[in-house]
């Protein structure tokens, strides 16, 4: 079928990486969300203009440095967005429900990690 040969493309453009084998166990909808996650970046330009708003000096390394941040706590807000719907028994497409609580449930936990973080150094 269609979806067996994209995934079979899919698995020969990343056989000679590290993470072939991994990609191997991923189902169809993994992949998909993988070969996503890895084709979306974010605008440098945009970066730029916030850090610019922030402070003065900035260098092309921590453009880089901070927009793979950004994709890498957008795609934990998804993946927690997923989670509160499944919990939830919603199906179909993610609403602003669900990114918001799981936003919510992000903050909670780095919250709670900063204060046990705080109370240790403490004692």
């Amino acid at each position: 079928t269609l979806a067996d040969e994209e995934e079979r493309r899919l698995l020969q453009r990343y056989a000679s990486r590290p993470s072939a084998k991994l990609l191997e166990t991923f189902t169809a909808e993994q992949t998909n969300r993988y070969e996503a996650f890895r084709c979306s970046i974010f605008k440098k330009t945009v970066i730029k203009k916030i850090l610019l708003a922030i402070t003065k000096g900035i260098n092309k390394q921590i453009i880089i440095c901070v927009a793979g941040m950004a994709k890498l706590y957008v795609g934990e807000l998804v993946e927690e967005a997923k989670t509160v719907m499944t919990n939830w028994g919603d199906t179909g497409a993610m609403r602003p429900t669900h990114i918001r609580e799981a936003y919510r449930r992000i903050r909670s936990k780095q919250f709670s990690n900063a204060c046990f973080n705080k109370s240790s150094i403490l004692k």
